[in-house]
């Protein structure tokens, strides 16, 4: 889902090209081919999507909005992991480029797809609770499991894990697999039926079942995908601990970051100071 922040580019024109503070500048010669910096590494997002966007044909006939959005959704996501070096998939991007007021957005990565899902019971509300911590293991794991992921795939003789038909066919190829790609692999297909139940509960409006699903995924996160840490786990645990809390879990890459909790408006201030007088670090929050 989308949130109501989000990020503004600004700049002008300099005559010099003198460092202010920790701001960096880099030049780009648009006529010889792109190719990534090794300094300053954040320019190659930038670069990224320049580049790519010169690849794509003038007038190629993408006459609907709907259609744009999609390309650039993947022309960000391929930005990312070509220039940026990060094996992203699509769900930032696509959220960022096609999210709606009051609906959720289930993507389909196996074809690139999607469906709103509707999401606009004014008794709740999503509390997004920073941990403020944030270990310098996100990148490195990151690729690792990426690539656990797609060993199990070759394993299950599919292209992705999206192909995989079920958890049994999956239980089936146990003894091909290391304990640790077992485990990476178990989190994603398990995730993926716990996002369309997900999407079902919400338009059912059966919360219940949405918060059993959404501490099983932060459960499995922890114990399968293995990219959580003590603080976010606190967060899960000090949220449920509240009466009016529907679900916890953590959200993006793993090891500091954010939670996501979907809970009461009306309980609300009871979770942020349940968290505030309990939890080890200082928290900060953002009501959606």
């Amino acid at each position: 889902m989308g949130i109501s922040v989000g990020t503004m580019i600004m700049g002008r024109i300099l005559d010099d090209q003198e460092d202010l503070k920790e701001s960096k500048s880099f030049e780009l010669d648009l006529t010889q081919p792109v190719i990534p910096f090794e300094s300053p590494q954040w320019g190659n997002y930038v670069v990224g999507v320049l580049a790519l966007f010169l690849e794509l044909p003038i007038g190629s006939g993408l006459s609907s909005s709907a259609s744009i959005e999609v390309a650039m959704s993947l022309l960000c996501c391929k930005a990312e992991q070509t220039y940026g070096n990060v094996p992203c998939g699509i769900m930032n991007q696509y959220t960022s480029c096609l999210a709606k007021a009051d609906h959720v957005i289930l993507i389909d990565c196996q074809n690139n797809t999607s469906r709103y899902v509707l999401f606009n019971d004014k008794n709740l509300c999503i509390l997004v609770t920073n941990s403020n911590v944030k270990y310098d293991l996100v990148s490195e794991k990151f690729a690792e499991n990426v690539g656990q992921c797609q060993y199990a795939a070759k394993i299950l003789g599919h292209q992705t894990l999206r192909d995989v038909a079920s958890i049994d066919e999956f239980k089936q190829a146990r003894d091909k697999m290391s304990p640790v790609t077992y485990r990476r692999a178990h989190y994603v297909i398990t995730e993926m039926q716990r996002t369309q139940a997900g999407a079902q509960a919400l338009e059912n409006r059966d919360y219940n079942e949405f918060s059993h699903l959404m501490y099983e995924s932060h459960e499995s996160l922890r114990k399968y995908f293995e990219v959580s840490c003590v603080e976010l786990d606190q967060l899960v645990d000090l949220a449920r601990s509240v009466d009016g809390v529907f679900g916890s879990r953590m959200t993006g890459a793993g090891f500091g970051s954010c939670t996501v909790t979907l809970v009461k408006k009306s309980s609300i201030e009871k979770c942020m100071k349940t968290i505030n007088n309990n939890y080890k670090d200082k928290a900060s929050f953002l009501s959606i």
